[in-house]
């Protein structure tokens, strides 16, 4: 019996672990992308995949193997620097030092998860808050 069927059938969720993304997209119809241990990204497999919100998101898709067109070329995603150490995170978004739309803020504030519409969510200062109509990054990242 498939894992969708029992899903059906039982009302049963299940949480799949992996970093693979192709399976991913293949098995689960919701999903979280968590860098060092913190939620980034949540969203519906198809907004996930071909509307991503957090640039760790980005770059994990576009290091994905497939057969389709690239939304994401692995040349414009690469991640600069190594990740800070997982038991000792610096102050802010735990992505800061490696992306490359960071700005000031980034370095001394998590964004917290904000809601993108599509009952998706990313945790990135370039989504606007709807809470805070007026919210602008204090310094324009090159994007």
């Amino acid at each position: 019996m498939t894992c969708e069927r029992l899903q059906a059938q039982h009302g049963f969720t299940y949480i799949f672990i992996s970093h693979d993304m192709t399976m991913v997209r293949q098995v689960c119809s919701r999903i979280a992308v968590m860098y060092l241990g913190e939620t980034v990204e949540v969203a519906p497999n198809e907004r996930l995949f071909f509307d991503p919100g957090h640039p760790y998101t980005k770059a994990l898709l576009s290091a994905a193997p497939t057969l389709e067109p690239r939304r994401y070329r692995p040349e414009d995603c690469l991640l600069d620097g190594e990740p800070p150490s997982p038991i000792d995170l610096p102050p802010g978004c735990a992505f800061a030092s490696r992306c490359p739309h960071a700005f000031d803020r980034c370095r001394v504030e998590n964004p917290g998860l904000r809601i993108r519409g599509g009952q998706a969510l990313a945790s990135c200062f370039l989504i606007p808050d709807p809470s805070l109509t007026s919210e602008l990054p204090m310094e324009t990242p090159d994007v």
